[in-house]
């Protein structure tokens, strides 16, 4: 009897697990509760579940770059209008009967129109910005407040989605683009260079999408310089060509660079800490060091009160000094700074890559060449990173008498020869920069044509310069259109693989619910006989025997 109840309550604990089973099946729609369930089940499951998360991740990327691409899309059409309506609008001031006031009145709804332009091209979605580049967190164009010259701050590369795994393909356009437009083009093709022509007021960018950089900025122009740079001043006008001023000096040296200080400045690091010129011992020590070892700096006297220091080294444990509490180049007079030093200010673009503000008409031009008498034109090569690949520099022949082929003004221009068989540039124009030049015809009240060689741009040449903005931007439209078809198809196939797994994971770990209901009522049938059973054997104990 013992023996009999010991079976009964073993079955009766497999029908409990078995109903276990059957009521996680009804309740889920799973066949597995466990992996250990069936591990050859569980292993196809969990290749079809990534999948699905994999292809879920990619469906919401390309959600979410679609809707970019949406926006840029209408941003860029709108753009065109506004061109359109530009064109209209010179065509009209053209009319014979148009006098200032009517000019300066077609002047105020083009600044309008540049205002619209300029909003549109600092569009953004989810907080990043559609044309700025690879770094969309950057606010692509900028106006400076004083001038209204509008400057790209992005770059010419464009940011990669996944269309599927491994696959990536770049999304939307960059500012290069959309409001600039190739003045120029210099290739080698089969050794035979075709030159590259452009002016200050471009930006050269090769095959790659890497910006290059002119080596010297006239009056009105920035100049892009490295850390370890000798920067000068020389005169540009025909008759001096090639006369040097005197030297600027940045205002700070990170590790590995030197410093160029007056031995009256106040010379201090990262920390705030101060470091004091011992010119008796060559150096200049920390306040508060001990005189000695990484708390010293060599310097070298360059004559007079200047001096410079060696390369920092990393082993003193800063990252920089700084002179003052500005960054600026300084200009060095007569081996002293501090007399009647001019300066001007300067931005850190990344690494040891700077980029002066606009040099004044006083300096006339800036240059980093080396201290020759007649400084070489370069164009320089920056990585990503912001170092100087010096390796790299092409010289340029300049050219301070060329005439623009639109609008016959006397113009400075740079001739690219130094051209590689796997390289090409492209001097990008910007758009806001015709668009200036409309307003200022306008508002100068010019003629329909230049009357003189040396400027302003009359109307005639203004209408020229938009009709290529707007073929710039037809270009641009129409290659954003290709990129947003790939996302498009990419949205589509998506859409299908992930509707294929998902059937595929029920058809592997989804439960056969006709199945598991016949399990139920046959289980349930199961415990009735198997309660019956013990019923009657409980009837049958000896205790009721007795009775």
């Amino acid at each position: 009897m013992i023996d009999f109840t010991s079976q009964m309550v073993y079955r009766l604990g497999n029908l409990n697990t078995e109903q276990q089973r059957i009521s996680y099946q009804m309740s889920t729609g799973r066949i597995l509760d466990r992996g250990s369930d069936d591990s050859s089940i569980f292993a196809r499951e969990l290749y079809v579940e990534d999948k699905i998360r994999a292809y879920e991740g990619l469906q919401t990327q390309i959600s979410k770059t679609t809707a970019q691409n949406n926006v840029s899309d209408s941003s860029i059409s709108e753009m065109k209008t506004l061109i359109e309506s530009t064109k209209s609008e010179i065509l009209s001031a053209l009319n014979a009967g148009m006098d200032a006031s009517d000019k300066n009145a077609v002047a105020v709804s083009l600044r309008g129109i540049k205002s619209n332009l300029y909003s549109l091209a600092n569009e953004r979605v989810d907080g990043e910005y559609l044309f700025t580049g690879s770094n969309t967190t950057i606010r692509p164009f900028t106006e400076d407040a004083t001038t209204g010259e509008v400057t790209y701050n992005g770059d010419a590369m464009l940011r990669t989605i996944a269309v599927k795994p491994n696959t990536y393909r770049e999304r939307g356009v960059t500012g290069f683009d959309a409001l600039h437009y190739n003045k120029d083009v210099g290739s080698n093709v089969n050794g035979t260079v075709d030159p590259l022509l452009f002016t200050q007021d471009e930006r050269i960018i090769d095959q790659s999408g890497i910006e290059w950089h002119l080596s010297e900025a006239v009056a009105g122009k920035s100049l892009t310089f490295d850390a370890g740079d000798t920067i000068q001043q020389r005169n540009v006008t025909t008759a001096v060509v090639g006369a040097l001023g005197n030297t600027w000096a940045l205002s700070e040296a990170k590790v590995g660079n030197q410093l160029t200080f007056d031995q009256d400045d106040v010379v201090t690091d990262n920390s705030n800490t101060s470091w004091t010129l011992n010119a008796a011992k060559t150096q200049l020590e920390k306040d508060g060091g001990s005189g000695a070892g990484n708390d010293v700096i060599a310097v070298t006297s360059m004559g007079g009160d200047i001096y410079k220091t060696a390369a920092i080294p990393a082993a003193t444990g800063i990252e920089k000094l700084n002179v003052g509490t500005s960054l600026t180049i300084r200009e060095i007079v007569g081996n002293d700074m501090t007399t009647t030093p001019d300066s001007l200010a300067v931005t850190n673009v990344g690494g040891n890559q700077y980029r002066t503000d606009d040099v004044t008409t006083a300096m006339e031009s800036l240059t980093t060449s080396p201290l020759t008498a007649l400084p070489t034109v370069t164009l320089r090569h920056f990585d990503s990173f912001g170092a100087l690949v010096s390796a790299d520099d092409k010289n340029l022949d300049v050219n301070t008498g060329a005439i623009d082929s639109v609008t016959g003004m006397t113009i400075r221009e740079y001739t690219l020869n130094d051209i590689d068989s796997d390289e090409s540039f492209k001097a990008k124009h910007s758009i806001f920069d015709d668009l200036d030049a409309v307003i200022n015809a306008l508002e100068t009240a010019t003629d329909d044509t230049t009357d003189t060689i040396n400027g302003p741009i009359g109307l005639r040449e203004t209408l020229e310069l938009i009709t290529n903005s707007y073929d710039g931007m037809n270009i641009a439209h129409s290659t954003l259109g290709g990129r947003n078809k790939i996302f498009e198809l990419a949205a589509s196939d998506v859409a299908t693989r992930l509707t294929h797994f998902n059937i595929l994971s029920q058809e592997i770990g989804g439960a056969d619910l006709a199945k598991v209901a016949m399990e139920a009522k046959a289980l349930e049938m199961t415990y009735t006989a198997l309660y019956s059973t013990i019923t009657k054997m409980n009837s049958l104990s000896l205790v009721n025997f007795i009775r």
